[in-house]
């Protein structure tokens, strides 16, 4: 077998079956990365100084010789990892239960802002470094609004990914969408096999919701403060010794072996390029857009469009198809008049923001919409980025029956929508946002170019089906 820096290793027996004796290794003083297992949120090249040297030394080998290796967002889970995202952290977490397994994690994002602890700024950590600011391709028949027809899409980059930049919202879904995964090839998504799971990482503390079970939106939050799964599942792991955090770890391809099993990883720190081998497997956790950008560069995609890039090709599969987003749109606004809302000004406040993040409490009025303030906790109606409420209908053309609504109207107070429409600024507004479901339209993702670094081309394809947009006109008459 092969192991790390292609250095022999000697196995040993022990209770957890194996583990790896790692060879001493000289590395270059000069690398200038940190790589802490114990900390999440400061392994960066401006922390590193002689007193991180010792840890270095001591757990490099042992990190990269994992029996796991995980990418995360951009990737690797470990028992092999790759992205360390809404579902890549939990994937961490709960593998590296088993203290016979040895996880890595590599996560492409740096630095997580204090500035996504406060909910109702959901917005305004977009276009930032924690976020990959992709856009999709000019749309044909949508995004009428934006530059070039480009619509952003909004991915989270960093521990915790899209979870420490969304707008919270926890729902389970509908049943009949996992039995029809199910029905359609995907074994064990039935909604029977969920919900243990949904139930298991549940901790839900409104007792309100507990004991009626109430429609209302559940967030992910604690006190207040935005919970991404970083902090629900990878915080409370990491003293785990069998657990190995890296950020700032670009992965730029899976590696595989001759009989297309993939083996391990390639990763970049700062300049530096490394290859990790896994004992086990290699999990892709990369998300919606890293994980089949990863894939076709890997050589896993439709073989014709690897061939155009001369990709050595592993596996022809339709990586990068079925590509399906919701649609909606926010053109309905109303003003409430003789009452008192949040403003974007309040909410951009710096003396609102910082006491928020330092004491948990910014003004009375700022503090309630905020979520964190004991007066918001207790009252009896609360209100996170914005977002009061939602209502889930049936189109003409859904069978009531079914209980599986088609359309979704979201309501929104006005913190967010002067930053578009600004002739509303400083009035006190709030819009519905209709939104289907289940479209038909169906999309792609594809590569630009064998850069790793160079974004994939996202076609959502809006409007394909032009029942789709039918819809969404008819979520906008009710």
């Amino acid at each position: 077998m092969k192991y790390l820096l292609e250095n022999k290793r000697k196995m040993v027996t022990t209770n957890c079956l194996y583990t790896i004796t790692p060879r001493p290794i000289r590395y270059p003083a000069s690398y200038q990365s940190v790589i802490n297992p114990n900390t999440i949120f400061d392994i960066s090249p401006s922390n590193f100084s002689n007193k991180y040297q010792p840890l270095f030394e001591k757990y490099y080998d042992s990190l990269l010789t994992n029996l796991a290796l995980v990418i995360s967002n951009l990737f690797l889970l470990a028992h092999n990892f790759i992205g360390a995202g809404s579902a890549g952290s939990v994937l961490a977490s709960r593998l590296s239960e088993d203290e016979c397994v040895k996880v890595l994690l590599l996560e492409a994002g740096g630095k997580i802002d204090p500035i996504t602890e406060v909910p109702v700024l959901a917005l305004f950590t977009e276009n930032t470094d924690m976020d990959w600011q992709y856009k999709t391709v000019p749309q044909a028949r949508a995004a009428g609004g934006y530059e070039n027809k480009q619509m952003p899409y909004a991915r989270g980059k960093g521990i915790g990914g899209s979870s420490i930049l969304n707008f919270l919202l926890y729902v389970r879904g509908n049943k009949s969408d996992y039995d029809l995964w199910e029905k359609l090839g995907a074994s064990g998504w039935s909604w029977k096999n969920v919900l243990p799971y949904f139930l298991k990482s549940e901790d839900n503390t409104d007792p309100e919701i507990t004991s009626n079970g109430s429609s209302k939106f559940q967030a992910t939050m604690r006190e207040g403060r935005r919970c991404s799964t970083a902090k629900a599942f990878l915080i409370p792991a990491e003293e785990r010794k069998n657990l190995h955090i890296v950020n700032q770890a670009f992965v730029l391809r899976i590696l595989f072996n001759d009989n297309k099993e993939a083996i391990g990883v390639e990763f970049q720190i700062e300049d530096n390029i490394h290859k990790v081998y896994s004992r086990k497997e290699v999990i892709v956790s990369g998300g919606t857009i890293n994980s089949p950008q990863l894939l076709m560069l890997s050589g896993i995609g439709p073989k014709n469009h690897l061939n155009n890039f001369g990709i050595p090709l592993i596996a022809d599969l339709p990586v990068g198809d079925n590509l399906q987003d919701h649609v909606g749109t926010i053109s309905l606004h109303f003003e409430a008049k003789n009452v008192s809302s949040l403003t974007t000004h309040e909410v951009l406040n710096p003396h609102n923001i910082s006491d928020f993040i330092r004491n948990g409490k910014g003004d009375d009025k700022s503090s309630q919409h905020m979520g964190f303030y004991k007066k918001w906790k207790r009252s009896s109606h609360k209100s996170f980025c914005g977002i009061e409420g939602a209502a889930y209908i049936n189109s003409k053309r859904n069978d009531p029956k079914l209980d599986w609504p088609d359309l979704q109207i979201h309501i929104f107070q006005e913190p967010y929508i002067d930053k578009y429409m600004p002739h509303i600024k400083g009035r006190n507004t709030f819009f519905f946002t209709p939104c289907v479901l289940r479209p038909k339209s169906r999309g792609t993702i594809r590569l630009k170019s064998t850069n790793p670094f160079e974004h994939p081309l996202l076609d959502p394809n809006m409007f394909e089906v032009e029942e789709d947009l039918d819809l969404l006109t008819e979520g906008n008459e009710n």
